[in-house]
């Protein structure tokens, strides 16, 4: 034979073993059958296990039906090590099984394009009658879908929501018309068009932008990037604050394995100050353009088989104006120009860190908890943030009575006045807990408490009550910061059984909001919030018919001005045609009073919705509402839906 010219057909599976080396010649294949041979034995063999990791026990290379002609027995040598050499510095990844691309096409080319989803169209009528009443836009319609498309393997989600309607937000960065594309191959997604991305509190934390980004997820590794507009520009009027245009761009990087992680996230962007005129406005006086940088790290570490520690530093270089000229920034931060980019009178460093362990055994749970900002922090991709705090607490959680009671207490001391720049400083204790009680399969009851201060965005219950149109109520940015905040809820099950289910609720929440300069809240710096319901539900199985009653209260206390609303609410729904056609009626009746000024508001509702083979449904709604004052002029407002989704 030819040493210098060798043919060879075979079929090939190479196994590596740190126990036999001879089995990789003559091991049976689990796939394909035996390694069939026609010639001596070479050096290949004894290149593999010298340069294969010996610790992998799986496949590591399949060939299938090929034919390779060798010019030189030395080049295979030198080929094999090299490729065996790279599989071995990669043995974190999963071999690819080149064995089954074949059925893997057949199967692709098969059904290259499949597609599924919905997609819901919905026409709005609305009319309005009362001194003064106008109705620009009676007509309008919206348009929602989610699609997933996928095409040869490669899946395409895409979802968007439009309206032709004209909705005005206090956030000029929301918006109600929204698209995005999420194309997926394998690891990989791209993102693209209205898109919202979290990757840290103290960097991008939930902004809604508009742009594109690309997100790898395999194995131990997690990988983001993204790009976009995070603020349209709009110039300033007496509705809408102004904002500039601002773009930004960001990234993060996600190791773990075995319960160990180790992250990194940075996020940048930066305001165009000729996108708008200079704000004139006396409350808009501190709207300037800003340029800011943001970077994280993170990370856990097991340090024993129950006991997890984490932690979390970031860092926020942010430049309040850069409409300032100079460059007076520090020495400390020049290492950072090159991701500001700007830096003047206007530009800060600050510093958050947050670190802690915790510690679970059996039934209980321990942990430990550090938390500190610096005065001033802030991210230019967050909306809200809490800042000049410095916190420990410790948490504490524990099942008893075989689950009948579960609870969970969080506490701690918490300080303000970091910088010693106030003329007085707050230090108070931290405190929150849950409670869940379950005495029995027909009693729950739940207990909750925090004075820990956190944004929230405020419904008191009545605004779906007296809702008219879909368009109201969209606002979700519109936050409240809290001091402290407590609830109360119990069901009760009288009757489940095949033919009804009846039970009752009570469901109460406390929040209060205050400015407490010192140990002193002054008159006018509080504002809380009660929101209680109470109600019964009937459910009667074999006829599909339910009735629901229930009483909703509310008081509200702000500015030394106080107001009550209440009122009972009853709704009904039955079942037709074998539950193909689901009906349902209600009447809302509730008052409000304040400063000695009264309002009344009457709403009747009526709907009805049927699936019909599976993938359509048809619905129409309709609200009727009349509202009285014993100061303004009445008021009615009708509003009619009819909408069509499809699901495939």
């Amino acid at each position: 034979m030819n040493d210098e010219l060798l043919t060879m057909n075979y079929q090939l599976n190479i196994y590596h073993t740190k126990h036999n080396h001879k089995t990789c010649y003559n091991r049976e294949s689990a796939i394909s059958g035996f390694l069939n041979r026609s010639y001596k034995e070479s050096p290949f063999a004894s290149c593999l296990h010298s340069t294969l990791n010996s610790n992998t026990h799986r496949p590591s290379f399949i060939a299938h039906r090929s034919s390779l002609i060798v010019h030189h027995s030395k080049f295979i040598v030198f080929l094999l090590c090299l490729i065996s050499t790279s599989l071995s510095a990669q043995t974190y990844t999963a071999s690819p099984d080149l064995g089954n691309i074949k059925e893997n096409l057949k199967s692709k080319f098969q059904k290259p394009f499949l597609i599924n989803g919905g997609l819901s169209l919905n026409s709005v009528y609305t009319e309005n009658w009362g001194e003064g009443a106008t109705n620009p836009q009676p007509f309008s319609w919206i348009a929602t879908g989610n699609i997933n498309l996928t095409l040869f393997g490669v899946a395409m989600p895409f979802s968007f929501n439009y309206s032709n309607r004209k909705v005005q937000y206090s956030n000029p960065s929301f918006k109600f018309n929204r698209f995005a594309l999420h194309p997926k191959y394998k690891a990989w997604t791209l993102h693209a068009g209205d898109l919202s991305t979290t990757f840290s509190p103290y960097t991008l934390n939930g902004f809604q932008y508009t742009g594109a980004g690309v997100e790898y997820n395999k194995g131990k590794w997690q990988a983001q990037i993204l790009y976009g507009q995070f603020m349209k520009a709009v110039k300033e009027d007496s509705l809408i604050t102004p904002s500039y245009r601002r773009l930004g761009w960001g990234t993060k990087a996600i190791y773990s394995t075995g319960g160990r992680k180790i992250g990194l996230s940075l996020f940048h962007a930066k305001d165009k100050a000729g996108s708008i005129p200079a704000p004139i406005r006396d409350k808009n006086a501190a709207i300037a353009p800003m340029e800011g940088t943001a970077f994280a790290v993170e990370g856990s570490y097991p340090v024993l088989k129950n006991l997890l520690v984490n932690f979390e530093y970031s860092t926020s270089i942010l430049t309040k104006d850069l409409r300032l000229s100079g460059d007076t920034i520090i020495n400390r931060a020049s290492f950072f120009k090159q991701l500001v980019g700007s830096a003047n009178s206007s530009t800060a460093i600050y510093h958050a860190i947050k670190a802690g362990f915790n510690y679970s055994l059996a039934q209980s749970a321990i942990g430990v908890n550090y938390e500190r900002v610096d005065p001033g922090y802030q991210t230019l991709g967050a909306y809200y943030f809490t800042n000049d705090f410095e916190s420990i607490t410790a948490n504490f959680a524990q099942n008893m009575l075989k689950g009948k009671i579960t609870t969970s207490i969080n506490a701690g001391i918490q300080k303000d006045d970091l910088n010693n720049a106030k003329q007085s400083r707050m230090q108070r204790l931290l405190l929150s807990g849950n409670v869940a009680i379950r005495p029995s399969q027909k009693l729950n009851i739940g207990l909750s408490y925090s004075n820990q201060q956190a944004y929230t965005f405020l419904r008191t219950g009545f605004e779906q009550i007296n809702q008219v149109t879909p368009y109201q109520n969209l606002d979700t940015l519109n936050f409240t910061q809290l001091s402290q905040n407590a609830g109360l809820n119990c069901k009760y099950t009288l009757r489940q059984d095949k033919k009804q289910v009846q039970l009752i609720s009570f469901n109460c929440n406390y929040m209060e909001s205050a400015n407490k300069k010192g140990e002193i809240i002054r008159l006018g710096d509080v504002t809380r919030f009660l929101n209680g319901n109470a109600g019964h539900t009937l459910t009667l199985s074999e006829i599909g018919f339910t009735v629901a009653t229930g009483v909703n209260f509310s008081y509200n206390y702000a500015a030394t001005i106080s107001g009550i609303t209440w009122g009972p609410t009853i709704n009904l729904s039955k079942l037709f045609f074998k539950k193909i056609l689901r009906t349902n009626c209600g009447l809302a009746y509730n008052t409000s009073s304040s400063l000695g000024k009264s309002i009344s508001i009457f709403n009747l509702r009526g709907g009805a919705s049927a699936v019909i083979a599976k993938k359509h449904n048809l619905n129409m709604s309709i609200v009727w509402q009349n509202k009285t004052s014993n100061e303004l002029a009445s008021t009615t407002y009708l509003t009619a839906m009819v909408g069509y989704a499809y699901s495939f």
